[in-house]
């Protein structure tokens, strides 16, 4: 039997209406969570970190970013995540540029390729952990 495809128009009124929805506790622990740690955990770890057990953390972790199933918490890690970065000021620009701050810096100091790659890492490790 063939799958019956949804019409995304038809679900607009649907999808609306779930954006309105205010977020749980534990959603917005998982917001907090996944956006605070970037890069450092992963969705599951997140949403064991907000309470969600063990056991079903990825199921939770995968419809809460999904925008088909959890619309509002999608718009809450974009608003959070825009927050942060108005808050630190990142964004691209600044960060090529204080990358190439530190390797003229290190060219300036005489430091070796390997010497001027781990202070890039650095660097990068840092802009990932604000």
């Amino acid at each position: 039997m063939p799958r019956i495809k949804r019409d995304p128009v038809a679900n607009k009124a649907e999808l609306d209406k779930l954006r309105q929805r205010k977020l749980t506790r534990k959603q917005e622990l998982f917001v907090k969570e996944l956006v605070s740690n970037d890069g450092q955990i992963t969705m599951r770890e997140a949403a064991i970190n907000a309470g969600y057990p063990p056991a079903s953390a990825h199921v939770r972790a995968h419809e809460m970013t999904n925008p088909q199933y959890c619309p509002h918490v999608v718009a809450a890690i974009k608003e959070y995540r825009d927050e942060l970065d108005a808050k630190y000021g990142v964004n691209f620009q600044r960060h090529l540029r204080d990358l190439q701050r530190i390797r003229d810096e290190a060219c300036r100091m005489g430091l070796t390729l390997r010497q001027s790659k781990r202070n890039i890492g650095v660097a990068k490790h840092m802009a990932i952990s604000m």
